[in-house]
């Protein structure tokens, strides 16, 4: 994985982080019946509830842009370590290389690609919202998170409550003026959280 500029964060997950503070992940899945691959993107300038490496934007690699065995066995380990650097190589890098920065973000969530990629997430409206707000489209950015809001549900958990309200003192704070460190302050935060500074 170093050749391809990631870094172990264990011996089962890799990751690199652009200077975009877009986290870019490949791991690994045990289980009794095999190991799978997965790879996922996460912009750490979004605000979110709970800080951990996050694998909604992302799929397994066996359903990424392909489709084909899920799990490969411990008998033949080398031979799906290379199968799965071959679709790393072929599918998993060049969707880091395009949509792995605030700009590939918003076009991928914008073109509804997650079908094509087989990348089925909840969290668009706040990547979304939070890739706009780094690129400088505040008002679009406090729409898509508006967007967010209406979709939680009256007897949603009380976490999520809490988090719509730090999100709105947030929106009601960004200005074009101070975003930037604001988002800045966000992922350095979650870096830290994350232990990758």
């Amino acid at each position: 994985m170093r050749p391809l500029g990631f870094k172990a964060k264990s011996d089962t997950l890799f990751y690199r982080l652009t200077d975009k503070d877009v986290l870019h992940t490949v791991g690994f899945e045990l289980s009794p019946i095999g190991f799978t691959c997965f790879v996922a993107i996460q912009p750490l300038y979004a605000y979110d509830h709970t800080v951990v490496f996050h694998y909604s934007f992302g799929a397994r690699l066996s359903r990424f842009r392909t489709l084909q065995q899920e799990w490969w066995n411990y008998e033949n380990t080398e031979d799906g370590l290379d199968e799965i650097e071959k679709l790393l190589i072929k599918n998993g890098m060049p969707w880091f290389d395009e949509f792995g920065s605030p700009e590939g973000i918003v076009r991928f969530i914008n073109k509804k690609l997650g079908r094509r990629y087989g990348v089925n997430f909840d969290d668009d409206d706040i990547f979304l919202g939070f890739s706009y707000f780094y690129l400088g489209q505040i008002e679009k950015g406090k729409r898509c998170i508006r967007e967010y809001f209406e979709g939680i549900a009256d007897d949603a958990a009380d976490f999520i409550f809490t988090y719509k309200n730090e999100l709105v003192d947030l929106m009601n704070r960004i200005t074009a003026d101070n975003v930037h460190s604001i988002l800045a302050d966000i992922a350095n935060a979650n870096k830290n959280i994350l232990k990758i500074c």
